[in-house]
């Protein structure tokens, strides 16, 4: 009986802590391109969102194409990168319904 209790109670608190608001001040997120050499600084509760990102990566693809004739971007895609820690599981309800989440990782490209 007492396991089932334990259990139901495990189970309420991860079930509510999905559903309480949490916000992280400061918290920021960095999108880039497959080269590294697009970034996007989106900055939790004041600057930067996704339409805005996807606008920008627009305009520096159509820049890249002006500036470097020959040098193609093979992979025109954005990336996240900051992985999902599936151990917090308060965090669950967020990387099923933030945009942010549904980009594909890649391990963050450092260039000067």
């Amino acid at each position: 009986m007492s396991k089932k209790i334990t259990l139901i109670i495990f189970l309420g608190i991860i079930i509510l802590s999905n559903f309480i608001p949490k916000v992280e001040i400061g918290k920021a997120y960095i999108f880039q391109s497959s080269d590294g050499d697009f970034k996007y600084y989106k900055i939790e509760s004041k600057s930067g969102s996704i339409p805005d990102l996807e606008k920008r990566f627009k305009q520096y693809l159509g820049n890249r194409n002006l500036n470097r004739k020959g040098d193609i971007l093979k992979d025109k895609k954005i990336y996240r990168t900051f992985k999902k820690e599936f151990y917090k599981f308060w965090r669950w309800r967020e990387y099923l319904i933030r945009p942010r989440y549904k980009y594909p990782y890649r391990k963050f490209i450092e260039k000067e």
